[in-house]
């Protein structure tokens, strides 16, 4: 159900926006806070049409996005405005280490991304208007380095709209239980597998009882999910793509939808176990589902999504309270009018099931698929962080001649 802030926002987007929110989903922006130099607004796209703005503050102010994702190449794309350069000049004369300068340049950043939304937080009582924070990885394998970066983060940050984006490994799962039962908000991300997903739930579970029992306010505490299905299609993609057979060419694009239809559905039970009602009776909110980076499906998925050539994950993926986090790119996609067809995800767990069936038959495990990416994405992730550290590092060091 969308309130009267969202339905007068949406007046301002195209027609893909305005069903999105009359079905209750969110798109969040993957991405800088602000635009790059030279970037500015665009004019109308025609009859019935609106183009998307190219700031970050039309994009917010226009009701197209009502969250951001800050991760380490948004934060180290930052490092060169004016603003950051004159912050590590401070920093690098008060003889801050690189680390501390990444930690506060984080900080400062996330804060003006929250400021930025603090309105549609408000508007919304606290169900969007959220900046979602990758923490630093010097010690990923150690929760309470992690749980230490979250508290810290919080603390500098001070404002209610922010998530710890944390990850689903084992470390990352005592801090997330952490960081809810000292009433931090949380984003757990990337998830690539049912069996993560789970963990993850019962991590909510503990965390929300163990702020309950301190005597915390549950609906001041947000929780998401969020899922890499692109990803996961594009892997599962390139290996159907060498197999012969006119079933592995049908089965393109259809790993990542069914994945989150399953997840939806345990998403559904969840919220129905005992468990999950006693918190709920005591204000908690039920943790959201985001899609990352969700463009247009390859293969005939993109038919079966309801949209033909211009077929969107926006339609296999819709559904009631689901955020669509989007890059630049991909956001500047949808300024063509998606068709849309209402909750995709609600009812569909067999016919899921029977793609994901489909891919063991076609001589693709998905099991095999989502471990790679296991590997992959924490090492992608770690040479992100590195690039930042070396950015700041060189912020701080002083201009030569």
């Amino acid at each position: 159900m969308t309130t009267d802030a969202q339905q007068g926002r949406a007046g301002m987007r195209g027609a893909t926006w305005k069903q999105l929110a009359a079905e209750g989903a969110s798109v969040w922006l993957d991405g800088s806070v602000r635009p790059p130099a030279g970037s500015g607004g665009a004019a109308p796209g025609g009859p019935g049409r609106a183009t998307a703005p190219r700031t970050a503050e039309q994009l917010v102010a226009g009701g197209w996005v009502t969250g951001l994702v800050l991760g380490p190449e948004a934060l180290a794309d930052s490092v060169v405005l004016p603003s950051q350069r004159a912050l590590l000049r401070d920093l690098a004369s008060l003889e801050v280490s690189p680390q501390g300068a990444v930690r506060r340049l984080s900080a400062h950043r996330a804060r003006e991304a929250c400021d930025l939304l603090g309105r549609v937080y408000e508007e919304t009582g606290g169900r969007d208007g959220y900046v979602s924070v990758d923490l630093p990885v010097w010690s990923p394998a150690d929760p309470a380095v992690l749980l230490a970066e979250a508290r810290t983060l919080w603390w500098l940050v001070d404002r209610p709209n922010l998530l710890v984006r944390i990850p689903a490994t084992e470390a990352g799962l005592a801090a997330i239980v952490g960081c809810l039962a000292d009433g931090i908000g949380v984003d757990v991300a990337p998830l690539v597998t049912v069996e993560s997903y789970r963990q993850v739930l019962e991590a909510f579970d503990e965390g929300l009882e163990r702020a309950r029992a301190a005597g915390r306010r549950l609906d001041r505490i947000a929780a998401l999910t969020s899922f890499a299905v692109r990803k996961v299609d594009t892997e599962v993609d390139a290996r159907l793509a060498v197999l012969p057979g006119a079933n592995s060419a049908a089965l393109r694009g259809r790993t990542g939808p069914a994945l989150a239809r399953v997840v939806y559905r345990l998403r559904e039970e969840h919220l129905d176990r005992a468990r999950w009602r006693s918190l709920a009776a005591a204000g908690a909110r039920p943790h959201r589902l985001a899609w990352l980076a969700c463009g247009a499906p390859p293969g005939p998925a993109a038919d079966q999504a309801g949209a033909g050539a211009g077929g969107r994950y926006l339609g296999a993926l819709l559904a009631e309270g689901v955020v669509h986090v989007l890059p630049p790119d991909l956001l500047a996609g949808l300024e063509e009018e998606v068709p849309l067809f209402g909750d995709m995800l609600s009812g569909r767990y067999v016919s899921a099931q029977r793609d994901l069936e489909g891919l063991v038959a076609a001589g693709v495990p998905l099991a095999e698929v989502t471990d790679e990416l296991g590997v992959r994405y924490p090492a992608d992730f770690a040479r992100a962080w590195s690039r930042l550290l070396a950015a700041t590092a060189a912020g701080l060091r002083p201009a030569e001649g």
